[in-house]
């Protein structure tokens, strides 16, 4: 039985197809063994904490933990500056299966603040893990002041101007204070320029500005010249006598690229996304050391 010329056409090219498709993936799933993590971001003016975690396989026995034997030291220009200590700041129950995690940090404070254009050098080191390291140069702190308010209707524009000859990051986040505390306050702005990895919106109402507690600015806008930003403070408690800055934090690249790529993989939750791999300057281990150098702009009074 002969089989028309058209079916055999149509055979040849699902053929073809089914072919094309297949590929051979080339993957090395070997497990390198447990290794150690660390997070921390220095400012200058402020002491150094940092938290360090162990990592294990997703699929094994072994969980990753927070350790207190582990040798910090702190170097600045290659040259010890400090030994960071352990100190206990809480527990951390699973919801899961209800384990509890004691939480350990190091800490340091240095006898002179951190200063800009120093490197700053992490290495910590534990039994039965590869030591690890990570650095992060202080940046220079940016130049910003109040140009105007309209306190009443709390409106606020905000010159920055750009560090020259360099590339920069720049972190934005308004905070309130008072006798009683210092909070980290939300601010909304119309400004397409500011990028935000942390949206607030509330339910049911589409955004006609966006309301953040961080935005972050690069200066590919507005390399080596000025810019104006105007933002708006949601009303507060005892505004009257509560004062009200701007912190405009320079910060290094490392800084924004992991801020950046953490926003993506928390919200990593579809099923057609593209993986998300977080961003680590962290040798031999994971995590990210950081740095930004702040200038705090008064809004109010």
């Amino acid at each position: 039985m002969k089989r028309p010329l058209s079916s055999v056409l149509l055979l040849l090219i699902l053929l073809s197809l089914s072919s094309a498709c297949e590929k051979v993936l080339d993957y090395d799933l070997s497990y390198p063994g447990p290794t150690l993590s660390m997070d921390t971001r220095i400012f200058a003016r402020d002491s150094i904490s940092v938290l360090i975690s162990t990592t294990s396989r997703a699929i094994g026995s072994q969980r990753p933990g927070i350790p207190d034997d582990c040798v910090v030291q702190l170097y600045e220009d290659d040259v010890l500056r400090a030994e960071l200590q352990p100190y206990f700041v809480a527990t951390y129950e699973n919801p899961l299966n209800g384990r509890i995690t004691p939480i350990y940090k190091y800490a340091t404070t240095l006898t002179a603040s951190a200063n800009a254009n120093r490197t700053y050098r992490l290495e910590v080191s534990k039994d039965g893990y590869p030591p690890i390291s990570g650095e992060t140069t202080m940046p220079q702190p940016p130049e910003a002041q109040r140009i105007f308010f309209d306190h009443s209707n709390s409106v606020y524009r905000v010159q920055i101007t750009d560090i020259p000859n360099e590339d920069n990051w720049y972190m934005l986040r308004t905070r309130s204070i008072n006798i009683e505390n210092s909070l980290i306050v939300p601010f909304t702005t119309k400004d397409p320029t500011l990028e935000v990895f942390e949206l607030e919106i509330n339910e049911g109402q589409l955004p006609t500005r966006l309301k953040t507690f961080v935005g972050y600015l690069t200066d590919t806008r507005f390399k080596n010249g000025q810019k104006i930003l105007e933002i708006e403070i949601p009303p507060i408690e005892d505004r009257e006598t509560t004062a009200l800055v701007l912190e405009v934090i320079n910060i290094t690249e490392d800084y924004y690229l992991f801020e950046k790529s953490l926003s993506g993989f928390e919200t990593y939750d579809d099923f057609f996304s593209e993986p998300v791999q977080v961003h680590s300057n962290v040798e031999n281990g994971y995590g990210i050391v950081a740095s930004g150098n702040e200038r705090t702009v008064q809004l109010f009074p």
